[in-house]
């Protein structure tokens, strides 16, 4: 009996837990790739109340570009920068975690591409990174 437990019903039950998370995958996403083929599955996108995938590339392109700063980003750094040396490298310290070594810069009259550049050049500083954006959403807090 063990025999058959070993080979037989651990598998089957195997395939039974794993099926599941793989078949709504395989369900989600038309076969059939040929160019201009999601407009003519228009319809169906609209019945089940999903958006077509052009529509949807195009939200997230727009999202990617609301969701990071335009004037500000992250440094984290091994050893700490004087005033002279954020100037010299084109950014103000807007805030400042001294004990985790982060810094948030800002930006002004440069191109923040340029600015970041030059923090990551320098050897005082670990990484660079963009500043996400984000909405507070507690109305009570100013």
């Amino acid at each position: 009996m063990n025999v058959c437990k070993r080979f037989v019903v651990v598998p089957l039950l195997t395939a039974a837990l794993l099926a599941p998370a793989f078949a709504p995958a395989a369900a989600a996403s038309p076969t059939i790739a040929t160019p201009g083929a999601s407009k003519d599955y228009a319809h169906v996108y609209e019945s089940l109340g999903l958006e077509i995938p052009e529509e949807v590339e195009a939200s997230k392109q727009k999202e990617d570009e609301l969701s990071f700063s335009q004037d500000t980003f992250v440094v984290e750094l091994s050893r700490s920068l004087s005033q002279s040396d954020h100037r010299r490298l084109g950014g103000t310290v807007k805030r400042s975690v001294a004990g985790l070594g982060y810094e948030v810069i800002e930006v002004r009259g440069r191109s923040l591409e340029d600015v970041m550049a030059a923090y990551a050049a320098d050897s005082r500083v670990k990484s660079v990174a963009p500043s996400a954006s984000f909405e507070n959403l507690d109305k009570t807090l100013k």
